[in-house]
């Protein structure tokens, strides 16, 4: 499995979970710097109690089950974190209350052939 497919998967199950179980508006939001990409997905709903933050990264573990929709099986979140952590990233929960924030943090990919050595400013 290559790290561009393991980054769709955890992208996919982040946006899945907002869609599942937060409410509009939702943001994604990607920055980097020299060392880190992170991505946010943001999503406005009540979150989860400060309680449930890590366990909703354990396997089977659902801190929600809304109103017509179909249960989950409650494996995405703890999938898309040790997708994460194959990479040497994190992925984690973030909420205040009035918004749920997921947070993916991975280091800079570079593509094999990259030669720091030999980039260029121009």
């Amino acid at each position: 499995m290559d790290d561009a497919f393991r980054v769709r998967q955890i992208v996919r199950n982040l946006l899945v979970n907002a869609a599942k179980y937060g409410e509009a508006p939702y943001m994604v939001a990607v920055t980097s710097n020299d060392d880190h990409v992170c991505l946010r997905v943001n999503d406005h709903d009540d979150g989860v109690r400060d309680s449930e933050a890590e366990a909703i990264f354990r396997r089977y573990y659902r801190a929600h089950d809304p109103a017509g929709q179909p249960g989950s099986v409650g494996v995405g979140l703890s999938l898309s974190r040790q997708l994460a952590e194959l990479m040497n990233g994190t992925v984690t929960y973030l909420g205040d209350g009035d918004s749920t924030v997921f947070e993916l943090l991975l280091p800079e990919l570079r593509p094999s052939w990259w030669d720091e050595s030999r980039s260029h400013s121009w």
